[in-house]
């Protein structure tokens, strides 16, 4: 299982509305969580690819830069 976490410009939980339908529907995506606090996202899935995810958030109006991965155990890489 793939994790990544994301620097994202989703600052609100209103913001999440627009994104949460498209990560809910993924097939890739069995886990996300957005903190508004840091405005990350972090998203985990079996053949997932940050890219894709990145895409997904580009479609609800938003940007996402990633800036760390994290191996199935949840250690960082």
């Amino acid at each position: 299982m793939e994790i990544f976490k994301f620097k994202t410009d989703i600052y609100s939980i209103e913001s999440q509305a627009g994104i949460t339908p498209l990560l809910n529907e993924d097939a890739k995506i069995a886990h996300w969580h957005i903190n508004s606090d840091d405005q990350t996202l972090t998203v985990s899935g079996n053949e997932l690819d940050p890219e894709h995810v990145k895409k997904l958030v580009a479609q609800a109006g938003f940007q996402a830069k990633l800036i760390e991965v994290f191996g199935a155990s949840g250690s960082s890489l």
